[in-house]
């Protein structure tokens, strides 16, 4: 029957069908509007992605710095338009906190070794950091610096989300006020010195792989979006 093999029920009871149409939303006088127009609730831009297209990014998390700058290569050339470097426990919690997983990025060399013949006028360039966004961003800032990117048209983002942290290993190196406060001061420090770039991500993750049901994950997404806003 189709309501047993194509239509999918939520946790919270919620009915999804398989394709829907113009009849299944009664557009005439719509209150969401139109995307690009207040309320912005069908995106920010008119066009959305039809002017820009679809950004792929790709997560790398090889610890080794040449072996981490091979498959960025790799991504890229097979069409990767972002790469999100997934930083090694390490680089936030020192020697004690390493991981099998994650780039061990200490220092600016070890990110040119990461970088080397990756233009980064075509890409964002992402760090995943965990606790360490105020780091990773100061790292990035003295590549760019040394070689010459110009911050007005570098795309960096740097992903700070130190909610999502605490939910996924339980700790933060400091008070969660004292990191909502760096993360206050990495976002405005982000618009002054590299305007093309963001400083905040709100990952649901840790409560989807904790089987959040999709009321719940897009529950936590409001409320951390929130609580950084604040």
């Amino acid at each position: 029957p189709f309501d047993k093999k194509l239509v999918t029920r939520t946790h919270e009871g919620l009915r999804i069908q398989p394709l829907y149409s113009a009849r299944d939303w009664a557009h005439a006088n719509d209150p969401t509007g139109a995307p690009g127009i207040p309320p912005f609730v069908r995106g920010g831009t008119t066009l959305g992605a039809v002017q820009g297209g679809w950004d792929r990014r790709e997560e790398r998390a090889e610890p080794e710095p040449d072996a981490l700058n091979r498959a960025i290569l790799d991504d890229l050339e097979h069409g990767a338009t972002s790469i999100d470097i997934v930083l090694n426990p390490a680089v936030s919690e020192g020697p004690g906190g390493a991981s099998q997983s994650g780039a061990m990025l200490l220092c600016v060399d070890d990110l040119c070794r990461a970088l080397e013949g990756v233009h980064l006028d075509g890409i964002v360039l992402a760090l995943s950091p965990r606790s360490a966004f105020i780091e990773a961003a100061a790292l990035t800032r003295a590549f760019a610096e040394k070689h010459g990117v110009s911050t007005g048209k570098a795309r960096f983002a740097f992903n700070a989300d130190p909610l999502a942290e605490l939910a996924r290993s339980g700790k933060l190196p400091a008070p969660v006020d004292a990191m909502l406060d760096r993360l206050a001061v990495l976002a405005g420090w982000t618009a002054q010195h590299l305007p093309g770039s963001t400083a905040v991500r709100v990952d649901t993750s840790p409560y989807h792989e904790a089987n959040a049901t999709a009321a719940q994950d897009l529950a936590y997404a409001i409320a951390t979006g929130l609580t950084y806003l604040r």
